[in-house]
């Protein structure tokens, strides 16, 4: 019911209540009885005079439910509502809204203190993430990058820990090959060098040991017609005897 509505229904009780009051039988007023004294004094059961108007239009004042003229009146209490007061006269409390367009916040609202927006957590627990957010995707859990550019590592990631670059072995088991790794190139085995330089020695090198050896070749030819030598430079010669 509209503020207008009301007032009209006040009006018409309190004239209803004035021509009955006016009709009272001359026992209830005596002899200067007018029928208007009576009004909002001892009408009785049915007194619906000025007094009820009052408090009526008081009520109408602060009404929240009809008859309003300032969203002041309407105010329901509740910061989750936006309240108006519509042209009719009645209150409106409509949601209040809580998006905030922004993909890293969690929008809610608390009837007490109101909307809030909460960042929301990016962390995943994993040292190999790089964790971000972005107002128009959302969170995102990028890999990190292991690389070090050093072949001579072993790049790797543990989820708890983080990025590793552990150096790679270079040992082949091979004791005849000098073992290194270039960063640029990584790891290499160059087969050590046994040359005495002496054409008189059989050079070689055990695998297990490492171990170089110069073993002296055989100059006999198992001939006894021929002097068996060796030169450092030239070799081994067979010289007829004389």
């Amino acid at each position: 019911m509209t503020y207008s509505q009301r007032v009209l229904l006040l009006l018409a009780g309190t004239l209803a209540g004035a021509l009955t009051t006016g009709c009272d039988s001359p026992s209830n007023g005596g002899p200067d009885d007018t029928g208007v004294a009576d009004l909002g004094q001892d009408a009785g059961p049915t007194d619906t005079g000025v007094d009820a108007g009052v408090d009526a239009e008081v009520d109408l004042g602060t009404a929240v439910d009809g008859g309003c003229t300032s969203a002041a009146q309407c105010d329901d209490g509740d910061a989750c509502t936006v309240d108006s007061c519509e042209a009719s006269g009645d209150c409106a409390h409509t949601p209040a809204t809580t998006d905030d367009g922004d993909a890293c916040t969690t929008d809610a609202c608390d009837p007490a203190t109101g909307v809030s927006h909460t960042p929301v957590s990016t962390n995943d627990d994993d040292a190999c993430t790089a964790d971000a957010c972005d107002p128009v995707t959302g969170v995102s859990h990028t890999p990190v990058s292991t690389d070090d550019a050093n072949a001579c590592t072993a790049d790797a990631c543990d989820a708890v820990t983080g990025v590793s670059h552990t150096p790679v072995s270079t040992d082949d088991a091979d004791g005849c090959t000098t073992d290194a790794c270039d960063p640029v190139t990584g790891v290499s085995h160059t087969p050590v060098s046994t040359d005495d330089a002496d054409a008189c020695t059989a050079d070689a090198c055990d695998a297990a040991t490492g171990l170089v050896s110069h073993t002296p070749v055989d100059t006999d030819d198992a001939n006894a017609c021929t002097t068996d030598a060796c030169d450092p430079v030239t070799g081994v010669s067979h010289t007829p005897v004389s």
